[in-house]
């Protein structure tokens, strides 16, 4: 019993700096979602539910819920099927400069999101843009990849596919090289085929680290910001605006803390119940 006062006080500080960092940040977010708080006025009085009401009948939630989703859940699945595709190439002996390839799929993830973006957009440049020019010269017709609403949030996607599906590749090689090669050729010997390797052995034992790399990118896309607003800016119209950079927008743009601090929560909620479902599916496998 002598023990746990010391065992407290080993942990105080880590306890000090979650209550700061993680705790403090999210009950004043909170706190201002009940409130008609703008940073254009020291003043403020509760409004209780009220900024809730505005964001759930607002008529464009929708529009941003759904953009929402099929951001995440759209480059979160091609992330991961890029990766594991390409984990499985590299993984083998027989493949050539393996490690010249390794290191290329490095240049992507070293770039910081805001360079990686603003590369895409020169690509994606209308006029001047190498992709429309290569389009153009095989006969297509020149596509304002950020300024038409049909292409704007699929061309965002792309961008955030080209910065992270090597963060996935680098996990799902690193858990394929922990698995034991004698497994491989215990099945070869039994006749099995690759296909029949992947699925019985290959993706059973892989499936941990899939899990992780799945809850990963799917918490950071759902609050993806940078590749979005530098890109489109959450237009053209509402084309990409996600709940993410609608926060943002009431904050800066309308000065509404209270109505951006809801957005923020709203979104909290739902990366808080998609990653308890995960976690919990996960233990139960």
């Amino acid at each position: 019993m002598r023990k746990e006062p010391r065992v407290i006080l080993f942990l105080l500080p880590s306890l000090l700096l979650i209550v700061l960092i993680v705790i403090y940040p999210f009950s004043y977010a909170v706190y201002l979602s009940f409130t008609d708080a703008r940073l254009i006025s020291p003043s403020f009085s509760f409004i209780w539910f009220g900024n809730y009401v505005k964001v759930f009948t607002d008529p464009d939630f929708l529009v941003y819920l759904k953009n929402t989703f099929v951001y995440s859940v759209g480059v979160t699945l091609i992330e991961i099927f890029l990766g594991l595709a390409l984990a499985l190439a590299l993984n083998v002996e027989e493949v050539k400069a393996k490690k010249v390839l390794r290191g290329l799929m490095l240049l992507p993830l070293m770039l910081p999101p805001v360079v990686g973006t603003l590369m895409w957009t020169t690509i994606y440049a209308p006029d001047r843009g190498p992709l429309n020019y290569v389009l153009s010269g095989m006969g297509f017709q020149k596509i304002a990849w950020l300024g038409d609403s049909h292409f704007a949030l699929y061309s965002v996607m792309l961008i955030d596919i080209y910065l992270f599906t090597p963060f996935a590749f680098f996990v799902l090689l690193a858990g394929l090289q922990g698995l034991s090669p004698y497994l491989y050729e215990a099945a070869k010997i039994d006749g099995a085929g690759k296909w029949n390797i992947f699925r019985y052995i290959i993706l059973p034992l892989l499936w941990p680290t899939l899990m992780l790399v799945l809850l990963i990118r799917l918490a950071l896309a759902l609050g993806s910001f940078e590749t979005i607003y530098i890109s489109t800016k959450g237009g053209p119209g509402i084309a990409t605006m996600t709940l993410n950079l609608q926060a943002y927008t009431n904050y800066y743009r309308y000065y509404h803390a209270g109505k951006a601090a809801t957005y923020g929560v709203v979104l909290w909620v739902i990366v808080f119940v998609i990653t308890n479902i995960f976690i919990k599916q996960t233990r139960r496998e």
